[in-house]
């Protein structure tokens, strides 16, 4: 298996955004929006989150197969800008389990060096394999919100992670 790490640049925002609504549509445990409102965005919606953010994805020959989102929280908030935020992190479930998770941290690390303090997640209960693979990668968790997120009547804590950089 020959994959391709990169950068995610605006021509690839219409294969962004069908990995997006996969990762929603097969695990909505483990995202805060869900496919149905995602779904309705347009593509501009999805180019705006490769141009302002560090979108890096994984390719296997020309197919996306995982991503993950890295920003600064609070970029206006001079005080804050110690502090990035990784987001939207997926490998389709075909590819798991095989470390690529692991090199797209570690991918997100080197430019979260260069840029901020502190590195911090949100994900939730449902999400074990996740959870076990950010303690693995030096994140702790520092807060957690009981019921934070509610699908189809079933309630996940919303976890806090930190790692300093």
């Amino acid at each position: 298996m020959a994959l391709t790490y990169r950068q995610l640049t605006l021509e690839d925002a219409p294969t962004y955004q069908a990995l997006r609504l996969e990762a929603l549509k097969t695990f909505p445990g483990n995202f805060a929006n869900s496919y149905e409102v995602e779904s309705k965005e347009t593509l501009g919606f999805f180019e705006g989150v490769v141009e302002n953010t560090v979108v890096d994805g994984v390719f296997d020959g020309e197919d996306l197969i995982g991503c993950s989102v890295f920003f600064i929280m609070w970029p206006n908030h001079p005080k804050e800008t110690h502090k990035g935020m990784v987001a939207g992190m997926f490998v389709k479930p075909e590819y798991q389990g095989k470390g690529i998770a692991k090199k797209l941290m570690e991918r997100v690390f080197d430019v979260a060096e260069r840029r901020c303090q502190q590195l911090h997640l949100a994900l939730y209960s449902s999400n074990v394999g996740a959870y076990a693979m950010y303690k693995n990668l030096g994140f702790h968790e520092y807060g957690r919100e009981p019921d934070g997120l509610c699908v189809d009547g079933k309630y996940f804590d919303k976890v806090w992670m930190c790692k300093k950089l």
